[in-house]
């Protein structure tokens, strides 16, 4: 009996039992502390109105599946707003309330230090090609897209006709120089023409001098004769008196026939310097022929060296149409060559030119690639708007305005450097075309306000002024 009341010690009402363990003790508390759960949140539902847990207690087919899935979702709730109302809940609101302010000043700093576009697109240089000579292409040396140094051969044009048409300047050229030697010796003649002109005129004025004396002498002896037959016949006779007439009239006529010959003597001279300005005019005339064929010699070499058609710069083919065989015409479009220097041409708006200058910091995104943003800077501002350089500019003087906010180019180039922005390595693959959103700093330093023009060559200096 002693055993059997030890081992069933409920028998025995005036012995106290002995108190539950924990293992035991904690299923139970779950199931208190569920059933309270269930009931809180039926409470808040009836409160609100909601009807809906009574539908869903009705429903005929609902098992306890049904009712044990509604009872895990009902704790959620109430977990939730437990933690909501926690100093951990508070907590971490004000700090995700505090994040979304620092990040809202952060975005609102960034747009007010950074000027961006969409309309944007990177753009260079494009050289058309095309030959200065007509003729048949004998052979095309290049394909499309293909890499070629400045100076490499593009098209070949057969050089036939150039060939023969310098030929013949050069046996024109030949000739000139015997055209050349006539007139020197013409020059020397009339050199010794003059000479002998010259004195010529010495001699006739020397005659001219002689001729005036004895007309001096002839005038004084009629004169005495004259003047004695008046006063005495008898003292001169009139035969003497007739005599010295006689030879005034001779001397006079002999002074007179000198100075005519004098005067054509002078005329001579003037004659021979006459002949000897049109023989050294002959002679200039000759030179300058020989360098009009020299001259034709030149051009003529220069008009064969156009059959090769060489590339202007360092670039790639594109847009090539001449194929080998085709007459062409001098000026005829080839081919293009694109270097790879390429720059963008970024348009924006007027409202945000107020703080973008010359050399501040750009950060090149290309949709090319997404994953490797440029950077460059600010190289130059287009003194007016797109508008402004259109083909039919607006009119805003015909009354029908509408204002619209305009757009204004701004070129920025890449950097070259080792950066890790830097075009260098990607010259090959970023291309005139492709779209950006450039964004400026504008807290960046910058040069100056404007575009700095680069130097300027010397124009060439003339023949006269060399």
């Amino acid at each position: 009996m002693s055993t059997s009341s030890e081992e069933h010690p409920e028998n025995h009402p005036s012995r106290p039992a002995a108190p539950p363990s924990p293992d035991t003790l904690r299923p139970t508390l779950d199931r208190i502390a569920a059933a309270l759960e269930k009931g809180n949140f039926l409470t808040e539902k009836q409160a609100q109105g909601g009807g809906q847990g009574k539908q869903e207690g009705g429903d005929g087919g609902g098992g306890d599946k049904d009712k044990n899935e509604g009872g895990d979702k009902d704790k959620k709730p109430g977990k939730f707003k437990r933690f909501i109302t926690s100093a951990l809940g508070i907590i971490l609101i004000l700090v995700v309330v505090a994040l979304l302010v620092i990040a809202g000043l952060a975005i609102y700093h960034y747009e007010k230090t950074h000027a961006s576009t969409d309309d944007a697109y990177t753009t260079g240089h494009t050289h058309m090609v095309a030959p200065r000579v007509g003729g048949l292409v004998l052979e095309r040396w290049v394909d499309d897209n293909q890499a070629v140094k400045a100076g490499d051969l593009l098209v070949k044009i057969d050089p036939k006709d150039s060939a023969v048409a310098l030929q013949r300047a050069q046996a024109t050229l030949e000739q000139r120089p015997a055209q050349v030697l006539q007139p020197p010796g013409q020059l020397a003649q009339a050199d010794a023409a003059i000479l002998q002109a010259q004195a010529q005129v010495a001699q006739a004025r020397a005659q001219v001098d002689q001729a005036g004396a004895n007309y001096q002498v002839a005038g004084v002896n009629y004169g005495r004769n004259s003047a004695l037959s008046t006063k005495d016949a008898r003292a001169v006779s009139q035969s003497d008196v007739d005599t010295t007439k006689s030879s005034l009239d001779a001397t006079r006529a002999a002074f007179d026939a000198a100075k005519a010959n004098a005067a054509a003597a002078e005329a001579n001279v003037t004659a021979a310097r006459a002949t000897r300005e049109s023989r050294a005019g002959d002679l200039e005339a000759a030179k300058a022929a020989v360098d009009v064929a020299r001259s034709n010699v030149d051009n003529a070499k220069l008009q064969l060296s156009y059959c090769w058609v060489l590339s202007p710069v360092d670039g790639r083919v594109s847009r090539r149409t001449v194929e080998t065989g085709q007459q062409l015409s001098a000026g005829q479009a080839l081919m293009s060559i694109t270097p790879n220097d390429v720059w963008v041409l970024a348009n924006y708006k007027e409202t945000q030119l107020e703080h973008i200058r010359v050399g501040q910091a750009v950060k090149i995104p290309v949709d090319m690639f997404p994953g490797h943003p440029f950077t460059g800077r600010v190289d130059s501002i287009q003194n007016g708007s797109g508008a402004t350089y259109s083909l039919l500019p607006p009119d805003n003087a015909t009354g029908n305005f509408t204002k619209i906010v305009q757009r204004v180019p701004v070129k920025i180039t890449f950097d070259h450097d080792d950066s890790p922005g830097s075009i260098k390595g990607f010259e090959d693959l970023v291309v005139p075309g492709l779209s950006c959103e450039p964004v400026v700093d504008l807290a960046s330093r910058s040069d100056r306000g404007d575009h700095v023009s680069k130097n300027q060559p010397a124009p060439p200096k003339s023949k006269n002024q060399q």
